[in-house]
């Protein structure tokens, strides 16, 4: 099973629509594609500024991403 903080849990559920139900649907399926999609979305939205670099919400996100895939695969 899959350990996520409760850190990162709270940065999705606040940041994400619908991210808690989200999260959990993933957490108890151990399939993660609709919330990694929903997490690449709130970087492209919300994370990345002018100029398409990641800001301090888009590299939390993608810490995140990142700290939930390789602890899967």
């Amino acid at each position: 099973m899959i350990s996520i903080s409760r850190e990162d849990k709270n940065f999705i559920k606040n940041n994400i629509v619908d991210g808690q139900n989200k999260l959990e649907y993933a957490i108890r399926t151990n399939d993660f594609y609709d919330l990694f999609d929903s997490m690449d979305d709130f970087i492209i939205i919300k994370g990345m500024d002018k100029e398409d670099r990641l800001n301090d919400l888009g590299r939390e996100m993608q810490k995140i991403y990142d700290r939930i895939y390789y602890e899967l695969y």
